[in-house]
């Protein structure tokens, strides 16, 4: 609906991994329909890229695919799933399976293995369920060879792009090993589109990284007896205009000189569009308090995503005293003396190069000193009109007076972290994306199997909108919405309260509920 183009492969993954995981009957592995038949058939002669749509089988293909293999070749099979797909597909493999199969991924430690430890994990496994990323690492450390593989299996293979994993494997591995010794390579994807390109430019493209041949099952196989082609329809909105009036104070005192603060400034922009200004208030107010409170400490993947929407209630549940005496008690940085910059004489790097470490740490410090000073006043505002006035021996910034009270009694009583429904007041000023969401939600609420996925652009719209849609009094009772976000970018740089993001384990257990009926809606980015 409304990107953190960090999170499109995981997500992709996650959601494979929950239609794939949805009960279902028993797969019968020895009587595959007529198409996974016909697509078997050529896979076993020759590199293929099978395209066919979600839940249509691709990974009984493979399945057939890895155990012809392994009847012919003693030598192992690799699967290369994203993350969340590695567990999903190891339990299917073992099920199916007469031989040892296991699973390597990050979270497993697996990046700490030694040479002696891989080599008695090939020496007992036929079948090697693991990340790209770790098969592109042994592969690159020498601690397994190309010749040593008779199949690979490429999940998700559309991800095949520029300077992805799977294609660094085959340019740096699988072309440079002679023909004979290469292993079969099997790709799978239900969508091998690519930006603007055209389709088919698009799959000669994966052709060409893969150095495999594509293929799909023509309009007269079965194939069309076991797809579902979904309804489409367009629903438009007015867009929204409204603007955070704390966002636009907080200019006023200076926000954009606060690097730190930018991406959170970005987001409660976003919100205020998707949501309406109100909302973008609620969340800067949150994400403000939240990096005051945790000023100094790492303020990233849980701080908003998990806490800071409880923290940004400091006000509710925190003496008023300790308040004040918390934003009394900022702590300034001081000017750096010279015995920080002592110059290590035994170094051979040049007098040149020190000075640009001084200018570097020097101007960090001075970066950090403001971005304190600014939580500092900018905390007090907040709760200020939120509250009432702290302690008046702190300096504080007058904010101009407006109209009309600012925030509203119900702004300032209404909890992001709550469970009670949107005050009317306040609902009628959400914006007109989100209620036409909210009415084409509601024409649901009859459906007792309804279960759906809302994809938006930004992670913190994904977090706001699980949290503001079951408290909409049309759809209380009936909608169980949870967000769903990719990992950490891991990029350089400052976490802000804004960084929502969620760990592997986290994201699995947020499919399981969706699969097993605890949720009936996922909030995701694309």
């Amino acid at each position: 609906m409304v990107n953190d183009a960090d999170d499109d492969e995981q997500i992709a993954a996650l959601f494979s991994a929950s239609v794939a995981n949805i009960p279902k009957p028993a797969l019968n592995t020895h009587t595959p329909r007529n198409y996974q038949r016909y697509i078997f058939e050529i896979a076993k002669t020759q590199n293929t890229i099978v395209v066919l749509p979600t839940g249509t089988g691709k990974t009984l293909i493979s399945l057939l695919l890895i155990k012809h293999m392994a009847s012919v070749d003693a030598e192992r099979n690799l699967a290369t799933p994203k993350v969340p797909l590695v567990s999903q597909q190891v339990n299917y493999l073992r099920h199916n399976c007469d031989f040892e199969v296991r699973s390597y991924h990050g979270d497993l430690g697996v990046d700490n293995y030694t040479e002696q430890m891989w080599q008695s994990e090939i020496s007992a496994t036929g079948c090697m369920v693991m990340t790209p990323a770790i098969l592109s690492t042994i592969l690159t450390r020498g601690f397994l060879r190309m010749s040593q593989i008779n199949l690979i299996v490429f999940d998700e293979c559309h991800n095949a792009r520029k300077n992805d994993v799977y294609n660094q494997i085959i340019a740096l591995h699988y072309l440079p090993t002679l023909p004979s010794e290469r292993p079969l390579i099997f790709g799978m994807t239900a969508s091998p589109m690519s930006g603007k390109d055209e389709i088919n430019t698009s799959i000669k493209q994966l052709e060409v990284n893969l150095a495999c041949k594509a293929i799909t099952p023509d309009s007269h196989s079965d194939l069309k007896y076991f797809t579902v082609n979904p309804g489409k329809s367009i629903v438009r909105y007015k867009p929204c205009n409204d603007e955070s009036r704390l966002l636009l104070l907080l200019i006023q005192m200076g926000v954009k000189e606060i690097p730190k603060l930018k991406r959170v400034c970005n987001d409660t922009q976003s919100l205020c569009e998707d949501f309406g200004g109100w909302i973008g208030d609620a969340f800067l107010k949150a994400s403000i308090i939240g990096q005051y409170i945790n000023r100094g400490k790492c303020v990233g993947n849980e701080s908003f995503g998990a806490d800071v929407v409880e923290s940004a209630q400091v006000d509710d549940e925190m003496e008023e005293g300790e308040i004040t005496e918390s934003v009394a008690s900022v702590s300034i940085a001081k000017p750096t003396s010279s015995k920080d910059f002592v110059v290590d004489n035994t170094s051979f790097e040049s007098p040149l190069r020190y000075e640009t470490k001084f200018e570097s740490e020097a101007k960090a410090k001075e970066e950090n000193s403001r971005y304190e000073e600014f939580l500092k006043s900018a905390t007090q505002i907040i709760l200020s009109r939120w509250k009432k006035q702290i302690d008046d021996t702190i300096d504080a910034f007058e904010p101009p007076s407006t109209e009309e009270p600012y925030p509203t009694e119900e702004m300032k009583a209404f909890s992001l972290k709550a469970d009670t429904p949107i005050p009317e007041s306040l609902y009628t000023k959400m914006s007109s994306k989100f209620l036409e969401l909210v009415k084409v939600l509601e024409s649901y609420k009859t459906d007792d199997g309804f279960c759906g996925i809302v994809f938006v652009e930004k992670r913190c719209t994904s977090k706001i909108m699980a949290i503001l849609l079951p408290r909409c009094a049309e759809l209380r009772g009936f909608l169980k919405s949870d967000s769903l976000v990719g990992h950490s970018s891991g990029k350089t740089g400052a976490k802000t309260a804004a960084d929502i993001s969620m760990g592997t384990a986290r994201q699995q257990n947020i499919v399981f509920d969706f699969r097993d009926g605890k949720l009936n809606l996922l909030v995701a980015t694309k």
